[in-house]
């Protein structure tokens, strides 16, 4: 059972070693340059992003109705995709895991 766990964490079951984790400072760092951050910084800062607010972090955030959802830069996207969906750390594992 053992040998199986360490299996999945080293990618011997997957074919791919796990991703990198995502701080939260990357992402604050990140949202920093991304074009689209920026703008909803600016526009948080001027009252006119009502659905939009930035943490004590300063990471920038979208109001939900089923909660509050970091927003992602498009730098990050991928890696964070990958890292949701592998199989030794999925939060959703995917249609065929299900």
């Amino acid at each position: 059972m053992a040998k199986a766990a360490n299996g999945l964490g080293t990618g011997r079951y997957t074919g791919i070693d796990t991703p990198e984790p995502v701080e939260c400072d990357d992402v604050v760092e990140a949202q920093q340059t991304d074009d689209y951050c920026v703008e909803m910084y600016t526009r948080v800062e001027r009252g006119t992003a009502k659905a939009f607010f930035r943490n004590a972090h300063h990471a920038l955030y979208r109001r939900a109705p089923y909660g509050n959802r970091l927003v992602i830069p498009k730098s990050l996207r991928e890696r964070v995709l990958t890292l949701e969906h592998h199989a030794a750390v999925a939060a959703y594992p995917g249609m065929n895991r299900m």
